[in-house]
């Protein structure tokens, strides 16, 4: 059995977001389920939490569904040249690269997560530095806590995001995003795209 420094523990507070508001039955579900769910310390665990969740998105995908024009048109563009490539989320269309400047910008085009292999892997970078902002629909932000007291508990935080709301990822923290709706998110990195840097939890 693995300690408790080698598990993770997800938790979720929902007051502070708008989306509590126009969505409250949905949120006290899915809050509920995150916040009473036990450290998760393998991949199976995580794949059974992250069913759930993606299974009370499916019971309400009709009506957390709203009107995404710029997902449909940069998904349209997606496998179509070499700045794009698919994903088993949605894909990736980059916008600007630039070396000089160390400096990435990339749509992430993710289909609302309605099964497990929709969500963004828990991942982190030893070197990669880069801010998310939802340029349209809405998600879950999912970050570690790097303070001394976060890291030893193994705390994860998620929190409700909309357009406009941003989230700092900086190396070493372990991350991820779960789309409620059709999401478009706006990446800003550093230029550590290489495949070596990409590490998955589970």
């Amino acid at each position: 059995m693995q300690s408790l420094e080698s598990s993770y523990i997800f938790r979720i507070d929902p007051e502070e977001h708008q989306f509590k508001k126009t969505h409250p039955v949905f949120v006290d579900k899915l809050t509920q389920f995150i916040n009473a769910s036990k450290p998760i310390a393998c991949k199976e665990d995580y794949v059974a939490f992250v069913g759930g969740i993606t299974d009370i998105i499916t019971q309400h995908a009709r009506e957390l569904a709203v009107s995404t024009p710029l997902y449909d048109k940069e998904l349209e563009r997606i496998g179509k040249n070499e700045l794009t490539f698919a994903t088993p989320w949605g894909g990736v269309a980059f916008k600007e690269v630039s070396i000089k400047r160390n400096h990435v910008e990339k749509y992430l085009v993710v289909e609302q997560a309605v099964k497990p292999t929709d969500v963004l892997g828990f991942e982190y970078h030893h070197k990669k530095d880069e801010r998310l902002r939802v340029e349209e629909g809405y998600a879950i932000f999912i970050a570690s806590d790097l303070s001394p007291e976060g890291l030893t508990q193994g705390r994860v935080t998620m929190m409700f995001a909309g357009q406009g709301s941003t989230c700092e990822l900086h190396p070493e923290t372990k991350h991820g995003v779960i789309a409620l709706t059709n999401l478009v998110l706006l990446e800003t990195s550093t230029c550590d795209l290489d495949r070596e840097d990409l590490l998955f939890v589970f």
